[in-house]
């Protein structure tokens, strides 16, 4: 019994102290997508296999937004680097937008 309790404290003392292991896919990624509209500070696009993408603008993003959000150019295409902020199991893809150059 003592060896149980001792197998189940060390596997929960480790769980605990070690690094989160995260279910999120928080990763950087540059695709082509495609803009969609702007709207109550969201970026909608969609990417090559036409799912959506919702993305927010992060305040330090290197180009002027205000094309994007005066809705100007929407179906163009566009080089999009962003950080994906969606955590498994939602059906929605998420981001967190970093950079926007016209493909």
């Amino acid at each position: 019994m003592k060896s149980i309790i001792l197998l189940l404290t060390t596997v929960i003392s480790f769980t605990m102290l070690s690094p989160e292991i995260s279910t999120s896919k928080k990763e950087v990624l540059t695709e082509t997508l495609t803009f969609d509209a702007y709207e109550g500070g969201y970026f909608f696009f969609t990417d090559e296999q036409q799912e959506p993408l919702i993305l927010v603008s992060d305040s330090q993003a290197s180009i002027s937004l205000k094309k994007l959000q005066a809705n100007e150019v929407t179906g163009e295409k566009f080089k999009v680097k962003y950080k994906n902020t969606a955590t498994e199991g939602e059906t929605s893809n998420q981001g967190l937008l970093l950079h926007v150059i016209l493909d």
